[in-house]
């Protein structure tokens, strides 16, 4: 059986970056170039022509910037979209509203160093393989989660963690919109992305929800009340100092994943047993899976998104054929499940 090559739309204003990205791209025999387009608006028409099964797309452009084309795209063509970001703070922040919008996935313009486009390239084409696979129709979706709950307790528990990779932000966005403020524990997130880019994340977080969200530092005392994600690059494991729950944040150059959800979801089986509860939401790959069954077996909550809703259904599922999930919602039910969860412990 000949299988079918994943067809991929370049948009791109710069012809030097459309031929780097073509490059790039190309170094993959099962992916193929459909076409090229200078800005957002040749973008539709060559959606609508060509029908991709991936878009590539530049956010700075003439005529119709990117965050407008991905809107128009994702009205008229709903298409995996992954977004070539700059690394700059500006480029960050609009990677989150990208995210926020339907965009599957980003990656950082890669520089002109030789080792950067191998990486790159390995990168672009691993991303561009999973968006082909994101459920488009869960992607689009306007998640519209219950209203919010009234406040509550847990007394039998120290931390909420929840993990997730692709879909990740507009999942985090629907579940913390839900959850009452403030939560009566901390929560620590471990989200999959490139270094520079998670304290975009919290600042949009913070701004978007009603929790106050930042991201981590090492060292940092966990309060409740407060949201805190993983800075990406580094590994975050949680320890005790006498009664105070501490975050510390290191390199580990072996590991794929940084942040890693297993090495966190660990640290927090060993240092708090059964007062923790962790959630795995919509992901490619199992990072996640082994650590959560640590935390199952110390007699921990274990919740994670179902199918119908996990725009990648990977890392739920790694988690549940592993055994190590107790409880299954879709992410508009997910605070609602954890909550009560909470309140029987």
């Amino acid at each position: 059986m000949i299988l079918s090559r994943t067809s991929v739309l370049i948009v791109d204003d710069s012809a030097f970056f459309r031929q780097v990205l073509e490059d790039l791209i190309s170094s993959d025999p099962n992916i193929t170039i459909a076409g090229h387009a200078r800005d957002g608006i040749e973008a539709i028409e060559k959606i609508s022509q060509l029908r991709p099964d991936v878009v590539t797309l530049d956010f700075e452009m003439p005529r119709l910037d990117g965050l407008g084309c991905l809107t128009k795209i994702m009205d008229q063509f709903p298409t995996p979209v992954i977004m070539i970001s700059s690394w700059a703070t500006e480029g960050a922040e609009m990677t989150m509203r990208a995210l926020e919008l339907g965009a599957v996935d980003f990656i950082a313009k890669p520089s002109g160093a030789i080792e950067d486009k191998v990486l790159s390239a390995k990168e672009l084409i691993f991303k561009i393989k999973v968006a082909a696979r994101v459920n488009m129709s869960r992607m689009a979706r306007s998640h519209t989660a219950r209203k919010t709950i009234p406040g509550f307790t847990a007394d039998g528990c120290d931390v909420i963690i929840i993990g997730t990779s692709t879909g990740g932000p507009k999942a985090l966005q629907v579940i913390l919109e839900a959850l009452p403020y403030p939560v009566p524990v901390p929560i620590v997130i471990a989200q999959h992305m490139p270094p520079g880019f998670t304290a975009a994340l919290a600042g949009r977080l913070n701004i978007t929800t009603p929790h106050s969200v930042k991201e981590l530092a090492n060292g940092e005392v966990l309060k409740e009340g407060w949201v805190y994600i993983c800075p990406s690059g580094l590994q975050t494991v949680l320890d005790k100092s006498g009664r105070d729950l501490i975050a510390r944040t290191a390199d580990m150059p072996k590991q794929i994943y940084k942040p890693n959800i297993d090495i966190l979801n660990a640290s927090a089986a060993q240092v708090l047993g059964k007062r923790v509860a962790a959630v795995i939401l919509t992901g490619m790959g199992s990072d996640g899976a082994n650590g959560m069954l640590e935390i199952k077996k110390a007699g921990g909550i274990t919740l994670a998104e179902s199918e119908q809703s996990c725009v990648v259904y990977g890392m739920p599922k790694a988690a549940i054929d592993l055994g190590a999930v107790q409880m299954q919602a879709p992410l508009e039910e997910m605070a609602d499940t954890l909550v009560a969860a909470l309140r029987k412990k």
